[in-house]
């Protein structure tokens, strides 16, 4: 659920776009991220249950550029603090970017907006991050929340 991770799905994805030859492809998964944590200033918040669910499209066009797009949401996912305080979220990452092959990417972008909300429904803690790699160094980082998702 990082943007590093992310980055690393597309390095991976674009090595196999070497061939240069066009090429669609859409992934659906989902994955148990019991026992995740999340970092956040007011303490860790560690995921007693759910999954993540994730559509990727992977394509190469006609020039040979891999292209990349998903988004990855939480599903029924619990969370609870040391002292047992149980909370949910709600949200999702999308990321996106292009590359002529994993060792030359053009450029990536990473969205994070998860909000973490408490027993009663209101609003505990937020994910608000945004990455954007370019060659040019046009390269960014923002990270205005008080929480960072797991790292794995």
């Amino acid at each position: 659920m990082t943007g590093v991770v992310a980055l690393g799905l597309m390095g991976l994805a674009a090595g196999g776009a070497s061939a240069a030859q066009p090429m669609n492809e859409t992934i659906h998964q989902t994955q148990d991220v019991t026992g995740q944590v999340f970092t956040c200033a007011g303490g860790d918040l560690t995921i007693d249950s759910g999954m993540i669910s994730m559509v990727q499209h992977d394509s190469v066009d006609g020039q040979g550029i891999f292209h990349i797009t998903a988004t990855v949401t939480p599903k029924d996912v619990v969370l609870s603090d040391a002292a047992g305080n149980t909370y949910s979220i709600s949200g999702a990452q999308w990321f996106g970017g292009k590359a002529l092959s994993e060792e030359e990417p053009i450029l990536f972008t990473d969205t994070e907006h998860f909000v973490i909300h408490d027993a009663a429904g209101g609003v505990y803690a937020k994910v608000q991050a945004v990455s954007h790699f370019s060659v040019d160094g046009a390269s960014f980082t923002f990270d205005k929340g008080s929480c960072e998702t797991p790292q794995d």
